[in-house]
């Protein structure tokens, strides 16, 4: 009973910070996709744009980006999750901030919807490097960052199967049940009423350590301590 309970504690845990990681990664990228975008959109040199709209152009552009990588974030959200909010509080009469109704429609009829919206960022970025003279090292950087991003959603949904075993779980629970049922029995001739002492404190722990490996074996549930 003790080998798989810390069978299923170090399993839970390890998808537990697996996943806190991957959330981590997305955050970590966004802010910096932002950032960079937000610093080194250079209007200056060879325009391709008439000057009048050079401003007009990078305000527009920079927005469109800082929208789709809150969206990303989202969408990863609403895949991890899979409880559909995304679609849910957008609707026609509820305009969405973050997304138009035309990329909506396109994310619904898709399931890797991180990619999709991964590869809106990209071409964002390269209208800016071919349009708005943003660096092309700088664009590599920010691509690098959305390709990061992406993998960490897809790493993070791939990781919510990375499970204990359903008949180990089982044993698990039915060692349990077995081995704190016949231990009063077994502790009461050396410890007497002190074996109601014993076997409290013993349960709790085990218990306990049990139903913190349930809590966490899946970080994008519903659970309370889920993310």
């Amino acid at each position: 009973v003790a080998l798989l309970l810390v069978f299923r504690s170090n399993i839970a845990y390890h998808t537990y910070w697996a996943g806190r990681g991957n959330i981590g990664k997305v955050v970590y990228c966004n802010i910096n996709i932002s950032r960079i975008t937000a610093s080194y959109l250079n209007l200056r040199g060879d325009k391709k744009i008439p000057e009048p709209g050079m401003m007009a152009a990078r305000a527009e552009m920079t927005k469109t980006i800082f929208r789709l990588t809150n969206l990303l974030f989202l969408v990863a959200k609403d895949t991890l999750g899979n409880d559909g909010e995304l679609f849910r509080t957008c609707t026609p009469d509820n305009k969405p901030l973050w997304v138009t109704q035309e990329e909506l429609r396109i994310l619904q009829s898709t399931s890797c919807r991180h990619v999709v919206v991964g590869q809106w960022i990209t071409m964002c970025l390269n209208s800016c490097r071919v349009y708005l003279n943003f660096e092309e090292e700088i664009f590599f950087s920010c691509d690098t960052l959305v390709q990061q991003a992406v993998l960490a959603i897809s790493d993070a949904n791939s990781g919510k199967i990375i499970l204990m075993p359903l008949p180990f779980v089982q044993l698990l629970n039915i060692g349990l049940l077995s081995s704190f049922t016949y231990m009063p029995f077994t502790f009461v001739f050396d410890y007497g009423w002190f074996t109601i002492v014993v076997v409290l404190v013993l349960g709790v722990a085990f218990y306990g350590t049990n139903a913190v490996s349930g809590e966490i074996s899946d970080p994008f549930g519903d659970d309370d301590n889920d993310f």
